[in-house]
């Protein structure tokens, strides 16, 4: 199998992430969107830290392992809202 493109994979993400409607959980969606980029193979496991920003915000850092590509993902949640953002993801 030829090496993903981590290029194109990351212009599709991010389009992707910025037309998706902000609704429902936002790691399935990022699962999901990642899944149907088949040349990142099937998802191992999931890694999850957090980080306390403030009294009110939280800051996680998720580490998605596929079999061809990791997807470190940063996003920031409100707690009072529940509601998350994306801060930034890499892929390597």
């Amino acid at each position: 199998m030829n090496s993903p493109n981590i290029r194109q994979i990351k212009l599709d993400l991010t389009v992707a992430l910025l037309n998706q409607p902000q609704q429902g959980n936002l790691l399935q969606r990022v699962k999901d969107l990642m899944l149907s980029f088949q040349e990142v193979g099937p998802l191992g496991d999931i890694f999850e830290s957090s980080n306390e920003l403030d009294n009110d915000h939280i800051q996680y850092s998720y580490a998605f392992q596929f079999e061809h590509v990791t997807l470190d993902l940063s996003t920031v949640s409100n707690r009072n809202t529940n509601y998350t953002l994306v801060n930034g993801f890499s892929l390597r």
